[in-house]
């Protein structure tokens, strides 16, 4: 059970602002914010982890039994059999995320759905509001994703900006312009969009 897993389940998880997980369109409620944020972890990753890495990123006092526990809980939620794989030694989910939804428009350039799927407001960031106690490596992979979650989006900014002007939306190019320089001020690029749409 390694490598990547199937993406295709009745499992959602999304992941921009506050979390949220369903099962077959029902809300599902995980037994605790560790729990929540294992999932969410798994979701994100797309792929079975180790359970040595799961205990230092969310349990680093080598906790194993609540690692069991929290699994035993999350097989008893609705669809657990279906959507948790496990072995003796890994774990992996099988779910669709909003994240991956962004991620695959970025890749195929459908810059305006990716941009409708994430805002890049501070409460529609990536597991907004998400704070686990005694867990700084989840926290610190939380936020390198976050960063790599806003540099996607200030690439879709940007395409989507230039796609713009080229229909003459240059309203919408602006506003875009904007958000582009909001995201970093010394931003040379959107700083010449900005003055070239005013021109125009």
């Amino acid at each position: 059970m390694n490598g990547s897993l199937p993406r295709d389940s009745s499992l959602s998880v999304i992941l921009f602002g506050e979390p949220k997980i369903s099962w077959q369109d029902k809300p599902l409620e995980p037994p605790s914010q560790k729990a929540l944020a294992l999932l969410c972890y798994l979701a994100i990753v797309g792929r079975t982890v180790p359970k040595e890495d799961l205990l230092s990123l969310l349990w680093p006092q080598s906790q194993k039994q609540n690692l069991r526990l929290t699994l035993r809980q999350l097989r008893n939620l609705a669809g657990g059999k279906s959507w948790l794989n496990e072995s003796d030694h890994a774990v992996g989910i099988i779910a669709k995320t909003d994240l991956d939804a962004f991620k695959a428009s970025i890749k195929s350039r459908n810059f305006s759905h990716a941009l409708d799927l994430y805002s890049g407001q501070s409460k529609h960031q990536l597991l907004y509001n998400l704070e686990i106690k005694n867990a700084t490596e989840f926290q610190d992979s939380l936020s390198a994703e976050r960063d790599f979650v806003n540099q996607l989006f200030a690439e879709a900014l940007l395409a989507q900006a230039l796609e713009l002007e080229t229909q003459h939306d240059y309203e919408e190019a602006l506003s875009l312009w904007h958000k582009l320089h909001g995201l970093d001020p010394f931003n040379e690029t959107a700083h010449r969009g900005i003055i070239r749409v005013k021109y125009r």
